[in-house]
C-alpha cells in the first residue's frame, strides 16, 4: 500500500460503488411489487410516515439491547 493509502481508498470507493449499484438494482426490480397490496399503514402519505419513524424507534431499541 502507498504511504497516502490511494490504493486502500479507491478499492473502498469501488466497494462501495458496487454495494450502491447492488441496491439500486434491487430496488427497481422491486419497485411496484405491493401495488395490488392492502396495507393499512400505507394509505396515506402521513400514515406511511409513521410507520416508518415506528420501526426506526423499534429498530434503534433492539440496537440498544444487543
Amino acid at each position: 500500500m502507498g504511504e497516502r493509502g490511494r490504493s486502500s481508498f479507491i478499492a473502498s470507493a469501488a466497494a462501495e460503488k458496487v454495494a450502491r449499484l447492488r441496491l439500486l438494482k434491487a430496488s427497481e426490480k422491486a419497485a411496484g411489487s405491493l401495488r395490488d397490496v392492502a396495507i393499512s399503514d400505507w394509505e396515506t402519505p402521513e400514515k406511511t410516515s409513521a410507520w416508518v419513524a415506528k420501526g426506526r424507534v423499534a429498530a434503534d431499541r433492539r440496537a440498544h439491547t444487543d
